[in-house]
């Protein structure tokens, strides 16, 4: 979520929110490459730890998206189900902004016991099956 915040303030700089962020914490620099001050706020703070997270994916040079570690994220969606392995919709409506909410409750649950899909890599690829 707070990596997602960090990411819209890159893609957004003109938002009133970017703009006060930019001009309190980092007016000589940019998102990516400023440091956490002493007087920083509770906000600021979480916004710079999501931006670590966000770090993980993204080149700071051109911004482009890598692709994330399926082996490590994958594990997170046997939080986001019920014990009757459906979709917990209340709590992903609740992580999620509405659009990306549906487009993950519109994903088909598997019925087997099987947390981890099975993976394969075709030329740098990540497939999930």
């Amino acid at each position: 979520m707070l990596a997602r915040q960090g990411w819209r303030l890159i893609k957004n700089p003109d938002t009133l929110a970017a703009k006060v962020l930019h001009g309190y914490y980092f007016s000589s620099s940019n998102f990516l490459a400023t440091d956490l001050t002493s007087k920083a706020s509770f906000k600021w703070q979480s916004l710079y730890w999501g931006r670590e997270l966000l770090r993980k994916w993204i080149r700071p040079t051109d911004f482009m998206v890598y692709s994330p570690k399926v082996h490590e994220d994958v594990k997170l969606v046997c939080h986001l189900k019920t014990v009757s392995r459906v979709w917990d919709g209340n709590l992903i409506r609740g992580l999620f902004i509405a659009s990306d909410a549906e487009a993950i409750l519109s994903i088909p649950v598997s019925s087997s016991q099987r947390e981890v899909p099975s993976v394969g890599i075709n030329r740098e690829m990540v497939i999930i099956r």
